[in-house]
Order: structure tokens, then C-alpha cells, then sequence
């Protein structure tokens, strides 16, 4: 999984995070709330080398992602990854170039309460 890569502080391939890319795509009805701010969170580190990673799976799970706004369904370390994801966007220009503007727009809604959950 994407996780596990930035969590061991690996890059994947093209080849893998195209394959990754597609599958999520694939099973994105199937995404938990876990596994969309994981997957987001992962984002951030490997944008790092690959801009265009989080541009591709924000697009990818567009719907998922925006879907996020109930935010009784986060517990705390699906907020805090979430306000790693909006950080990122915020301080990484080219990163935020390629996330779609609805996304983007979560953070108006959801930042602060997201700021105040990795704060604790």
C-alpha cells in the first residue's frame, strides 16, 4: 500500500503507483474513512519526489474525498492525517496545483477542527 511505502520512507515505481492509482479507483466505493486520509496522508510524503502523486488520487477519489465533510466519522488520527494533507497543499505550491478546488475547499470547512485534533 501506499502507507506502507511512506511509512518505510520508500518511493514506488511508476509502474507500481500507476497500478495503485487504478486500483483505488476501482475500489474507491469501497473507501472507509481509514483509508482515505491514509491514502492522502501518503500523498504529502511521496509528492515530495512525485508532485503529480497526490494530484492523481485526489482526482481519483474526488467523490470519497469530499464526502470527508462528516466529520463525526473521523476519529482523531484520521483528523491528523487529514491536517497533514491540507498543510501540504498549503506550504507545497506545486502539490496544490494539481488537487482539485473542491477538495481544496475541505480546508475552510474541516481545517480547524483537523488543527485542533493534531494539536492535542
Amino acid at each position: 500500500t501506499l502507507w506502507a511505502f511512506t511509512t518505510l520512507g520508500l518511493q514506488p515505481s511508476e509502474v507500481l503507483l500507476a497500478g495503485l492509482t487504478a486500483r483505488a479507483v476501482e475500489v474507491q466505493g469501497d473507501f472507509k474513512p481509514q483509508a482515505i486520509t491514509t491514502t492522502l496522508w501518503a500523498a504529502c510524503f511521496l509528492s515530495i519526489h512525485s508532485p503529480d502523486v497526490a494530484s492523481r488520487l485526489t482526482h481519483a477519489l474526488e467523490p470519497q474525498i469530499t464526502a470527508l465533510t462528516a466529520l463525526a466519522s473521523l476519529d482523531l488520527q484520521q483528523q491528523c492525517q487529514l491536517h497533514q494533507f491540507f498543510v501540504a497543499c498549503e506550504v507545497d505550491e506545486a502539490m496544490r496545483a494539481g488537487i482539485p478546488a473542491r477538495i481544496l475547499a475541505l480546508k475552510d470547512t474541516m481545517g480547524p477542527t483537523c488543527r485542533t485534533a493534531f494539536a492535542l
